[in-house]
């Protein structure tokens, strides 16, 4: 699942979670929408950004199926296209987008639906468990955990350790940003 686009609610993302938990599926955020789902969820395998994890760029190329919900997977999401090939993909794609338009506009999907991401999060939420990509799901948040592990930085300031205090002692709404991009403490 790679979960984007706009309207996006607290209640979307528990919604998004019982679906997650209850098919055990990995969920990824697209860009700029990493407080779409708690990145600290079991289910949550990372984001999709300019320089995406390698092991999570691999997952999406080795998917057989992807459920795109609400997000466009434009140039940044698929780094240039080069994880995914709008012209030639072998994937079966399910598309959930809010503009009736966006359907097969990029992607050929082998369904389309139209409808709000947080919409469409609440029916899915009410399926059934299937349960049929657990193993998948915790390897791809072990990949997660491994990629967002601190690494010593060189010099007397140990910039991993101050963001770790930071994360340790900030309330879970704070935001600490640096440059151009934001991360959620």
């Amino acid at each position: 699942v790679v979960v984007g686009g706009p309207h996006w609610s607290a209640e979307a993302a528990a919604d998004l979670a019982r679906f997650a938990e209850a098919q055990g599926l990995p969920v990824a955020v697209a860009f700029r929408r990493q407080d779409y789902f708690d990145n600290r969820h079991p289910n949550y395998a990372g984001d999709f950004n300019v320089a995406p994890n390698p092991r999570l760029a691999q997952r999406l190329r080795d998917a057989d199926g992807l459920l795109l919900l609400g997000t466009r997977m434009g140039d940044i999401n698929t780094v240039g296209y080069s994880l995914l090939d709008p012209q030639g993909t072998d994937k079966r794609i399910f598309h959930v987008h809010a503009d009736a338009a966006e359907a097969g506009h990029l992607w050929q999907p082998e369904l389309a639906v139209t409808a709000t991401a947080p919409a469409f999060a609440a029916a899915l939420a009410r399926l059934n468990a299937a349960r049929g990509w657990s193993d998948w799901t915790r390897a791809a948040r072990a990949d997660y955990d491994a990629w967002v592990a601190p690494v010593e930085s060189p010099g007397a300031v140990k910039l991993e350790q101050v963001v770790r205090w930071l994360s340790d002692h900030l309330p879970a709404d704070s935001y600490v940003t640096n440059g151009a991009g934001n991360y959620a403490a």
